[in-house]
């Protein structure tokens, strides 16, 4: 309402008393606690799928794929935002940017700190060069990228056909047991990824991915014994959707990150270790499997004529 002209006499008292001490102490300590807890919270983002995280946070992936970091293009999303982060050769201060970016999406009006650069070496960009004992899982990538480039036709050649052709079916299944799996991934699973350190998540991820790519294929050889077209089907497409993503993670980011921690020393046992390996099989092994993906090949161009 309107102030009255004047205020009576006695209307307002005012009580004179000491404040209570500040507690300085008792304000950086909650200031800490404050920080601790955020820190852990970011912990634990650091530990969680990176698909996850970009569903729940879409502007996380804008932000990787502006650093040229692919993870939404990605159907499968399993790696760790840790290993994400510290694998794609980043110089330390862009890492330490793309940390500040992220975190200031994932504690939207807080106040967040840009971390301080960890020192490492970066190596150029541009062309990979891969040492030669992971050249050679490379170049095995390539017959295996060939076959899964057939999963597709192969499907359409069941799906269009009368009757299951069991017996070409059951040929592909020995191609991928055998050389994409005994003959490659034996070298990953015995020697590789034991270098580089089986407790490390992102090898977990690879190893996970292995797993999920036999029970596809296990699928896939019940679904022929039951002459079950839509099982073989669904679990070829999904080993190819499986493969895919997994070779090129492989090719692009693991193999490298491997590479640049890798000594001569390491590198020559490595090698050694990876013909071993490969003087277990029979001499004609790579030319069978070779053969057999012409094979394919043939009888799919050819309708199966």
């Amino acid at each position: 309402g309107a102030c009255l002209g004047h205020c009576p006499m006695d209307a307002i008292t005012v009580i004179e008393r000491a404040a209570e001490d500040f507690d300085e102490e008792a304000v950086k300590e909650r200031l800490k606690a404050l920080s601790q807890e955020e820190e852990k919270i970011m912990q634990e983002y650091l530990n969680k799928n990176i698909k996850d995280i970009i569903t729940q946070y879409p502007k996380v992936g804008i932000l990787l794929d502006s650093y040229n970091i692919g993870c939404t293009s990605c159907s499968l999303g399993s790696c760790l935002l840790k290993d994400i982060i510290e694998i794609h050769n980043l110089s330390p201060e862009t890492e330490a940017q793309l940390m500040y970016d992220i975190e200031k999406e994932l504690f939207p009006g807080k106040e967040v700190k840009k971390r301080a650069p960890k020192p490492r070496q970066v190596k150029s960009q541009g062309e990979i060069k891969y040492s030669p004992p992971v050249k050679k899982l490379v170049d095995e990538h390539v017959l295996i990228k060939r076959f899964i480039a057939l999963i597709d036709p192969l499907c359409d050649f069941i799906s269009m056909s009368k009757e299951v052709n069991t017996k070409l079916i059951l040929a592909c299944v020995d191609f991928i047991r055998s050389y994409a799996d005994k003959y490659h991934h034996m070298k990953e699973e015995d020697v590789l990824f034991k270098q580089a350190g089986e407790s490390l998540d992102i090898i977990k991820v690879m190893l996970e991915d292995h797993a999920t790519g036999r029970n596809h294929i296990k699928q896939v050889v019940e679904g022929a014994q039951e002459k079950n077209k839509a099982k073989i089907i669904e679990h070829l497409k999904g080993y190819k959707e499986l493969l895919t993503q997994h070779i090129k993670k492989e090719d692009e980011i693991l193999y490298p990150w491997i590479d640049r921690g890798l000594s001569t020393a390491d590198v020559g046992k490595l090698y050694e270790e990876f013909n071993q390996k490969d003087a277990t099989l029979d001499a004609d092994f790579k030319k069978r499997y070779q053969n057999l993906v012409q094979r394919v090949e043939d009888i799919l161009i050819k309708g199966g004529k």
